[in-house]
């Protein structure tokens, strides 16, 4: 039970540091890649606190917790759980639109199979692309 508890307080405190860097440091805020992973990792954090949870019903020798005791104790964790496993489906969403979409405008515009509505647009889907791939 207490190793438990160390491995969960430590990977809650690499969570929230990593976290922490990417939102104050500018260069990782920028690709939005790593905020996505700075948010999955405060979720995984949110997560690993059932594991204090366990380790402090352990320590206070209480056999029976009552139900209301246990919702307000793991809501948190649920809530982690609930987020963790959306957001690694919508981050991989989101890289396969970040490729696929600026590729098939691209290849829309230059191949002539498009007009485009407004001169210079062709440049702006362009540096969209080598931009955001």
């Amino acid at each position: 039970m207490g190793v438990n508890f160390v491995i969960a307080l430590f990977g809650m405190a690499m969570d929230i540091a990593l976290a922490i860097v990417t939102f104050k440091s500018k260069h990782l805020r920028e690709n939005s890649t790593f905020v996505f992973i700075a948010c999955e990792s405060l979720s995984n954090g949110m997560l690993s606190y059932a594991g204090c949870v366990l380790f402090a019903i352990f320590v206070s020798g209480a056999n029976f917790v009552d139900d209301q005791s246990c919702f307000y104790a793991l809501a948190i964790c649920v809530v982690g759980y609930g987020y963790s496993s959306l957001a690694l489906p919508l981050m991989a969403l989101d890289r396969l639109l970040a490729v696929l979409v600026p590729l098939w405008w691209v290849v829309f515009i230059v191949t002539g199979k498009g007009q485009a509505s407004k001169k210079g647009e062709e440049n702006l889907l362009v540096c969209f692309y080598n931009t955001s791939a």
